[in-house]
């Protein structure tokens, strides 16, 4: 199921929708749905009078529509989406529930800690240091391997090369810091790595000195 014909349920009765009706059945104004026609986000049909109407393929996209616009994206990036030909309507909405399955359980980590900390300031339970951080620390972990996990993997693979050839296998963050400033710095060095990709250098400088810290 690629990018965004009418699926299969469709096949039965017809469905066929105002813009007013439309309106009313998803909670999106009136306004709004004009808004995404003009943009090509959403074009309904048009009757024989010119008004528009809205049939299965229609509302099934306004409700992808919707659903992208809970996770953050812009309108643009939504069209540009759904237009694709290489668009998986089924594999988008395991990804979406996937998703929301997370963030249903961080939720519910927030609530679980809420109700400790306040049973804890009341006197009815003793909280310890762990389960205050209960809630958070999920969330926490999955942000730090969004942001740094990249370059974490990369500083630790190059830090197993080297001390592979140190001796005795002997570690030193300040050398391991100081070797990368030198990728970066000596041309050679540089021109090695750029080879391998632009920026190529700075990249595991950086990733080097953020694993280093």
């Amino acid at each position: 199921m690629s990018g965004s014909p009418c699926t299969a349920h469709e096949a039965g009765d017809p469905v066929r929708y105002s813009v007013h009706e439309l309106a009313k059945l998803s909670g999106v104004s009136v306004r709004t749905l004009h808004h995404y026609d003009a943009i090509g986000l959403l074009c309904p049909k048009r009757a024989e009078n010119n008004y528009r109407v809205y049939e299965a393929c229609e509302v099934d996209r306004l409700q992808q529509i919707l659903l992208y616009r809970e996770v953050g994206l812009g309108l643009a990036d939504i069209k540009a989406l759904l237009d694709d030909q290489a668009f998986d309507v089924e594999r988008a909405l395991e990804d979406h529930l996937a998703r929301l399955v997370e963030q249903r359980e961080r939720t519910d980590a927030l609530i679980a800690s809420v109700e400790k900390t306040l049973a804890s300031k009341k006197g009815t339970i003793t909280m310890n240091d762990t389960e205050k951080f209960e809630g958070f620390k999920k969330k926490l972990v999955e942000e730090n391997e969004r942001t740094y996990g990249k370059e974490a993997r990369a500083a630790d693979l190059h830090r197993q090369w080297l001390t592979a050839f140190w001796k005795d296998g002997q570690y030193s963050a300040e050398t391991h810091k100081g070797i990368t400033e030198m990728y970066v710095a000596d041309e050679r060095f540089k021109r090695y790595y750029e080879a391998i990709a632009p920026g190529a250098a700075e990249f595991l400088r950086d990733a080097v000195a953020a694993y280093c810290s």
